[in-house]
């Protein structure tokens, strides 16, 4: 695969980064492809934009750990989630249990580290954002105004 453009994920959740690397139009991880802070979480797009528009700065604010677990025998850690109640959910990190806020910080840092590079690389980027409601089409000019403040010009294409 050649790329000439990094393919970014904005969420809502990781349907697109799933989708995109399942039909090889996005390099896996396995392949060298960096991850970014909204491909394996769910973020709603108002959470995209605070996150742009302060620069991830209030990112890991008011987040809680929260167990769902069922009763007493319910081994399933897929229902321990770090979230908040903006409707962010880290529901792909069960290996960052109660006591692992600052592993999960870390991994995300290094994500937005990522995302962060990237927009300042010059790289043309398709951003790719999955809208799972009415609600939401309306922050979609807001989104992408924010993206060219960002870019400062730079090619970019919002899908």
């Amino acid at each position: 695969m050649r790329k000439k453009c990094q393919i970014i994920s904005l969420g809502a959740n990781c349907m697109v980064r799933s989708i995109l690397t399942r039909h090889g139009i996005k390099p896996t991880k396995a392949q060298g492809e960096l991850s970014y802070p909204f491909d394996l979480a769910v973020h709603p797009i108002s959470c995209v934009i605070k996150a742009l528009e302060n620069n991830f700065a209030t990112y890991f604010e008011n987040l809680y750990f929260e167990s769902n677990r069922r009763h007493i025998f319910d081994f399933s850690k897929k229902r321990d989630v770090w979230k908040n109640n903006e409707g962010m959910r880290f529901n792909h990190d069960t290996d960052c249990g109660v006591n692992d806020f600052e592993k999960l910080k870390t991994r995300f840092l290094s994500r937005i580290e990522n995302f962060n590079k990237t927009l300042d690389s010059g790289t043309p980027i398709l951003f790719v954002i999955y809208i799972k409601d009415e609600e939401s089409r309306k922050y979609v000019n807001r989104l992408y105004d924010l993206l060219q403040l960002r870019l400062l010009g730079g090619a970019f294409c919002l899908l």
